[in-house]
């Protein structure tokens, strides 16, 4: 119901002609695959000729006097014995006074199918420079491309920022560590020297197995499509100079 319901309000936000440009950020992506499909799922459920199908043994004027015969027969009594008698009814009710309703309901649940599928519309996918992310990004292209959406790219986000250069800690740093570590306990330059260059050969390891990541994602892109990628920030994007920086990175 919570992706039926966004779905309707995304309508009434694309048709109300107030905004220039619409942004929807889903959740992860098995909710997102939920509120693309919902449309197309709620307009089966509610396709003519099942709610025929299911009000034909009601008599239009008393909902409650159920008539059964023939394949529907067993076929409701079947439902009434897995969903209980009280339950059918409720149903029942709740269809045939909806009958009404029923091509409205469905004009606007196809128009949102068309509109996911527009060339307006367009999917852009964000994910993470690691293995997990990586397949959920894979799994939710995949997705897109069976359903036919249009994909404008790819973001991946807090990358890991290296020159891919072997660099020698001790070569670059080591007088100025020596001058500076003079009052200090003896062997701390060394350390300190050992411990950067460590820290050195983890980021580019790091870096490689990230970029690796991203060339998967390369290689799937189509010629119109984009990727961006924004660098690791110190510190969390939770104000107004932060959000500037990832949208330069973007821009």
């Amino acid at each position: 119901s919570q992706e039926y319901m966004a779905t309707e309000r995304l309508y009434d936000v694309m048709v109300s002609g107030q905004y220039d440009l619409v942004v929807l950020d889903t959740p992860p992506v098995k909710n997102a695959l939920d509120f693309l499909e919902s449309p197309g799922r709620m307009s089966r459920f509610l396709d003519r000729r099942i709610m025929q199908w299911f009000l034909s043994p009601y008599d239009d004027g008393r909902v409650f006097g159920r008539f059964l015969r023939g394949t529907s027969a067993l076929v409701f009594r079947l439902l009434g014995y897995i969903f209980g008698r009280e339950f059918l009814d409720e149903l029942a009710e709740f269809l045939y006074l909806f009958r009404n309703l029923y091509d409205g309901f469905r004009e606007r649940h196809e128009a949102v199918i068309r509109m996911f599928s527009d060339g307006r519309t367009q999917f852009v996918v964000v994910m993470a420079p690691t293995g997990p992310s990586s397949a959920v990004a894979h799994y939710f292209i995949d997705a897109l491309d069976e359903r036919k959406m249009p994909r404008s790219g790819v973001v991946v986000n807090q990358l890991h920022q290296s020159t891919g250069k072997q660099l020698d800690a001790g070569e670059l740093l080591g007088p100025l560590a020596k001058e500076f570590s003079q009052d200090l306990a003896p062997h701390t330059d060394s350390q300190l020297l050992a411990r950067l260059g460590a820290a050195h050969r983890r980021l580019l390891g790091l870096a490689k197995v990230e970029n690796g990541f991203v060339n998967g994602i390369r290689e799937r892109q189509g010629p119109n499509e984009h990727l961006w990628t924004v660098p690791r920030f110190e510190g969390e994007v939770h104000d107004i100079s932060a959000l500037d920086r990832v949208g330069k990175q973007l821009a």
